[in-house]
C-alpha cells in the first residue's frame, strides 16, 4: 500500500516560504485534504499539493508530464503545474495557479436554472470526449500506459481480500468472490479500447464559474490512469444520478461498446465503497471500515 505521510501545517508553510520566498508574506489557507494530498492555497493565487502517499508522489510526476500537452486539447481549464520538487528539497510538492470557480456540489447543481444545467451537461460531455480521445501513445511512461485492465482488476480483488480479511465474514467473502468472478470471467467486459481517464470525477473536482454561467475547470488528476472509459462515469453517476449521466452522454462522442452500461451497473457501481474500505485500512479508521463493509454487504445482498 506504500507509505502514508501526515504533515503539520507549520511545516508546509515553512517549506513553501523557504523554497518560494516571494510568497512568504502571502496568506496561507489549508483546504480540505484529499486522501492523497495535503492542499495549501497561497495568496488565493496558487495551489500547493503535498502528496501523502508514495503512489501520490509518482502521480505528480506523471501529471507534470501529461497535463501540459493535455490542456491544449481540452475545452476546460485543468491544473497547469509549474513545478514539482526534487528529492533534495525536503517535502515533495507541486504547485500551479488556482483555477477560479465553485465546487459543483449536487445541491448547487440542482439549484441552477435549466439552461445552466444544460450548459454543464454540454461542457462535461465535450470535456470527456476530448479527454478520452487523447492519444495515449504520446505518454512516455511504460508503467502508466502498458496496462492490462483485466490484470489490474485481478490485482485489485487480491488487494481487497487482503484489506478486509480481519473484518469480513464468510457470507461477505462469498458475495465479493461472486461479484469479481462474474466480471472477470466475461471476455466481453474487456473488449473496449483503453483511454486516458481522470478516474476520480466527483463534485469536489468540478469547478463552476457563476459569473460566466459555465464549468470553469476540472481539478485533481492524481488518480489519472489509462483504462475503461465506462469507469469514468461512475463517480458522476454516484453523485448526480442516472438522468444527469444520460444527458452528459448526449454530448459524448466516445465509443459506447455493447457492455458499457452493464459494466457500470453490474460492477463499477457496486465497488465504489471498496475504495473507502482500503483508505480506512490505510489510515487505521476502524469505524470507516465497518461502515463501508456494511454498505457493501447490503448492496451485494440486494443484487443477488
Amino acid at each position: 500500500m506504500g507509505g502514508n505521510y501526515e504533515f503539520e501545517q507549520k511545516s508546509l508553510i515553512a517549506c513553501i516560504s523557504r523554497n518560494h520566498p516571494e510568497l512568504a508574506k502571502e496568506r496561507f489557507q489549508f483546504a480540505e485534504e484529499s486522501w492523497s494530498n495535503a492542499v495549501v492555497i497561497v495568496g488565493n493565487r496558487y495551489i500547493f499539493r503535498f502528496p501523502k502517499t508514495d503512489s501520490a508522489k509518482k502521480s505528480l510526476k506523471i501529471e507534470k508530464q501529461v497535463l501540459p500537452k493535455l490542456s491544449e486539447r481540452l475545452s476546460l481549464a485543468i491544473p497547469s503545474i509549474k513545478y514539482v520538487s526534487g528529492l533534495n528539497e525536503g517535502l515533495a510538492y507541486a504547485y500551479y495557479p488556482l483555477i477560479k470557480g465553485s465546487k459543483l456540489s449536487k445541491k448547487f447543481y440542482q439549484s441552477l436554472p435549466r439552461e445552466q444545467k444544460k450548459g454543464v451537461q454540454k461542457d462535461l460531455g465535450r470535456f470527456l470526449s476530448d479527454l478520452h480521445a487523447y492519444p495515449v501513445k504520446e505518454i512516455n511512461n511504460a508503467d502508466f500506459t502498458d496496462v492490462d485492465v483485466k490484470e489490474n482488476w485481478e490485482h485489485f480483488y487480491k488487494e481487497i481480500k487482503r484489506a478486509i480479511s480481519p473484518y469480513s465474514n464468510k457470507a461477505l467473502d462469498r458475495s465479493i468472490k461472486q461479484l469479481f468472478d462474474r466480471f472477470l470471467s466475461n471476455p466481453a467486459n474487456f473488449k473496449f479500447k483503453p483511454c486516458l481517464l481522470h478516474a476520480d470525477l466527483k463534485p469536489s473536482h468540478l469547478l463552476y464559474d457563476v459569473e460566466n454561467e459555465r464549468l470553469s475547470g476540472v481539478i485533481d488528476f492524481g488518480a489519472m490512469e489509462v483504462g475503461d472509459p465506462a469507469f469514468e462515469f461512475v463517480g458522476l453517476y454516484d453523485a448526480y444520478g442516472k438522468e444527469f449521466i444520460m444527458k452528459v452522454m448526449d454530448h459524448y462522442t466516445g465509443i459506447i461498446d455493447p457492455t458499457f452500461w452493464q459494466r457500470i451497473n453490474d460492477f463499477y457501481m457496486k465497488i465504489v465503497h471498496f475504495y473507502d474500505v482500503i483508505y480506512g485500512v490505510e489510515t487505521g479508521d476502524a469505524a470507516m471500515i465497518k461502515y463501508h463493509l456494511s454498505v457493501i454487504q447490503k448492496v451485494l445482498q440486494n443484487s443477488s
